[in-house]
């Protein structure tokens, strides 16, 4: 298949989301141009439509481009082992029923919290907040 007729702007992409990965999952965006031998114009093409999509994010600090919530979504829909999210799930679950508490997985992507795992204790809990209240995480 590697002599079959492709699409080029997927080869680079995938290109440079390997590259990401190879550095830990974030990188500059002067790094990746270098690394996959693009223009920082064309690269940023690429930056940007990869972001829309959440496979990537950029930092509002220091500006690296990090691996998105897409990523993790895609590799979860993979059929081998268990995959990190399920791994670190399958220990908060043991906590849970050993301590009876509630526990939860959340993911940070730049400013942004995502919660992908919850394990709702067996007690019962009361939860004293008026509808529509609003919750701030700082």
């Amino acid at each position: 298949m590697q002599n079959s007729q492709g699409v080029n702007s997927v080869d680079i992409a995938v290109t440079i989301l390997e590259f990401l990965a190879s550095q830990g999952g974030a990188a500059r965006s002067s790094e990746i141009a270098k690394a996959c031998s693009l223009s920082k114009s064309r690269l940023h093409k690429y930056l940007v439509s990869l972001c829309r999509s959440d496979m990537l994010y950029q930092e509002s600090e220091g500006g690296q481009y990090c691996l998105g919530s897409k990523i993790i979504m895609l590799a979860e829909a993979t059929h081998t082992n268990l995959s990190l999210v399920d791994e670190i799930n399958q220990r908060l679950c043991e906590f849970r029923d050993e301590h009876n508490m509630s526990t939860g997985l959340v993911i940070a992507q730049g400013k942004k919290l995502y919660l992908v795992r919850y394990n709702r204790s067996f007690k019962h809990v009361d939860i004293d907040f008026l509808p529509n209240t609003p919750f701030h995480i700082n």
